[in-house]
């Protein structure tokens, strides 16, 4: 495996980290897998995209449960921070924070619901699951769109909500 070409500035830690090809190499990414993988683990191997042998093959395996337990830890905790601060303010003006996000399915408990589906020719979304991206591809945008209607209509829809974070940027005053 090769190493990317050497980036054009110095590194610098922020959201588009996760885009950028030279991250696996990049100064501020070793020294962040060095704080989260213990001292006495790292005495032994370094973790490396060029894997040096069996034992370090092993090795690795085992540092990355540890740095994949880490990782979820600091992103609980960076949550947490973000929820009880406001979002977490980045260099390029962004605002990472989480957002509410509902989500609405088909309710197929609710009476003649499923009948809707199935005399919709819905069915073969079902085996994939309840979902109006399945019932799109098995129906066709058209008919899926009067099928939602239906079942709107029917109330035969639930919705969910669950917490997106991104990082968002300010929206500018309008004159």
């Amino acid at each position: 495996m090769t190493a990317p070409a050497e980036p054009i500035a110095p590194p610098v830690a922020g959201p588009w980290c996760q885009y950028c090809p030279h991250r696996v190499h990049c100064p501020e990414t070793t020294s962040a897998l060095a704080e989260l993988v213990p001292a006495d683990t790292l005495a032994r191997h370094r973790l490396s995209t060029e894997i040096a042998g069996q034992e370090h093959a092993a090795w690795s395996l085992t540092a990355l449960d540890l740095v994949e337990e880490a990782v979820k830890a600091v992103k609980v905790a960076l949550r947490a921070y973000a929820d009880t601060s406001g979002g977490v303010v980045l260099p390029d003006g962004s605002t990472w924070a989480g957002h509410d996000v509902a989500t609405a399915t088909p309710a197929l408990d609710v009476p003649g619901a499923l009948a809707e589906v199935k005399a919709a020719g819905g069915e073969p979304a079902l085996e994939i699951k309840a979902s109006w991206t399945a019932l799109d591809k098995t129906l066709g945008k058209a008919k899926a769109k009067a099928l939602r209607e239906t079942l709107v209509a029917m109330g035969a829809v639930k919705t969910s909500t669950h917490r997106r974070y991104e990082a968002k940027k300010p929206r500018k005053a309008k004159p």
